[in-house]
């Protein structure tokens, strides 16, 4: 087929879709610092010494209960949701939607790459570019299928952990990894990794992150990221094809219904599970790790789908229009403020900026975090006031359709 048009008409923007793709990049925020920081690999003893106002425990299970896993979710609900669009409107246009769609996975690959490389080992750009080539490949198979296929990728958790706990495998991530160099004296892990983050060399941050970046992906096959990603992609290619963001008027009830179920019922299993979570160690396998695992795996896209749901819903008031609009432009401009977020996190706790890493408290880390959505969120509705996409977003769209494509708004 040919490439569409330079001129063909674009598809009208929805506009729930920006705004839910800013809510969640400014939760994922919330949900990253702790990692940028170091919180994560602190012990108990060296975390409780950081906790200057006393309420990082609970501070913890609170961002456990309503952030954690919720966000990346809606995320990946919505690069679903969002090829689903790209397909409607290919197909509308007569383009060849494999090519694009190829070109474009691979372009977000090579992004997702260099930012796990050279910015953020905690990238999740390199998954979602593989997981989309699944996507892709089941983009016709009929709705029962994928009602299926849904239910039995975010239930695997359950399955995938009991595995691990019948093969009697441990945390991977527990045992500190050899230190570079066999003459440096023993460390604990967590000084190792403060050390080679925030107070070495170029070279030593470049070692140091990729290491954490071999964690990363040990931790994402420990933890099956790679089912509950793919069946979130699934989930929102199932919601586009019902239409029902396109024209939420026509889907109230079953919007009504998935914020009340979700919240209602979501918001207690999450809340067990972060009391659960905070207990023990979910590995080694043990019955209360599988009751944890079991809550999140069924609790975690519930809430997720309640606050989609919450939001769309929220969206037919004038005041829940007001109230969410300044999540418009960082939803339009979504990938660059997710590296941008890379930025300035990384200028906070890496010895490539203050070098504070292992230094915060998880309050600490909030509050940080809180204050790159203050740079965020002005800088994002300054540029969208003035440009038709984000610096990133312009340059992929380019190099997808391999033509130049006006930055400046018209």
């Amino acid at each position: 087929m040919p490439a569409p048009p330079a001129n063909a008409p674009a598809p009208p923007r929805i506009d729930a879709l920006d705004i839910l793709r800013g809510v969640a990049m400014c939760g994922i925020i919330f949900a990253n610092v702790h990692v940028f920081s170091g919180w994560i690999v602190h012990d108990p003893a060296s975390a409780a010494a950081l906790d200057r106002w006393g309420t990082d425990h609970v501070a913890h299970l609170v961002e456990r209960t309503l952030l954690e896993g919720k966000f990346y979710s809606i995320f990946s609900l919505l690069f679903g949701l969002g090829m689903g669009v790209q397909l409607r409107s290919a197909e509308r246009n007569g383009a060849d939607f494999a090519a694009l769609f190829t070109r474009r996975l691979w372009i977000l690959a090579a992004i997702g790459l260099a930012h796990a490389t050279l910015l953020w080992a905690g990238d999740i750009l390199l998954l979602y570019a593989m997981l989309g080539a699944i996507l892709f490949r089941v983009r016709h198979a009929a709705d029962h299928t994928l009602q299926r296929a849904i239910v039995v990728l975010l239930l695997l958790p359950i399955a995938w952990y009991v595995l691990w706990w019948g093969l009697g495998l441990p945390d991977l991530l527990n045992a500190p990894p050899p230190t570079a160099d066999a003459a440096t004296p023993a460390e604990p892990f967590a000084t190792q990794v403060f050390n080679g983050l925030g107070r070495g060399s170029a070279l030593d941050w470049l070692r140091w992150n990729l290491l954490w970046l071999a964690g990363r992906w040990v931790d994402l096959v420990q933890t099956a990221r790679f089912p509950k990603v793919l069946g979130m992609f699934l989930l929102g290619l199932w919601i586009e094809r019902r239409g029902i963001l396109r024209d939420p008027a026509a889907h109230l009830p079953l919007l009504t219904r998935t914020a009340a179920i979700g919240i209602g019922v979501g918001l207690p299993l999450n809340a067990a599970f972060a009391w659960l979570a905070s207990d023990a160690p979910l590995l080694p396998g043990s019955p209360s790790g599988l009751l944890a695992v079991t809550l999140s795996a069924i609790g975690t896209p519930l809430l997720a789908l309640g606050y989609v749901a919450g939001i769309v819903l929220a969206l037919r008031s004038s005041a829940g229009r007001l109230l969410l609009a300044p999540f418009r432009p960082v939803g339009r401009m979504a990938l660059s403020n997710y590296l941008a977020q890379s930025v300035l996190l990384g200028a906070v706790f890496y010895s490539r900026g203050l070098g504070r890493i292992g230094t915060m408290g998880f309050t600490d880390g909030l509050l940080v975090a809180a204050a790159v959505l203050v740079v965020l969120i002005p800088t994002s509705a300054l540029w969208m006031r003035y440009f038709a996409y984000g610096p990133v977003e312009w340059m992929w769209r380019q190099w997808t359709y391999r033509r130049r494509t006006p930055l400046r708004r018209r």
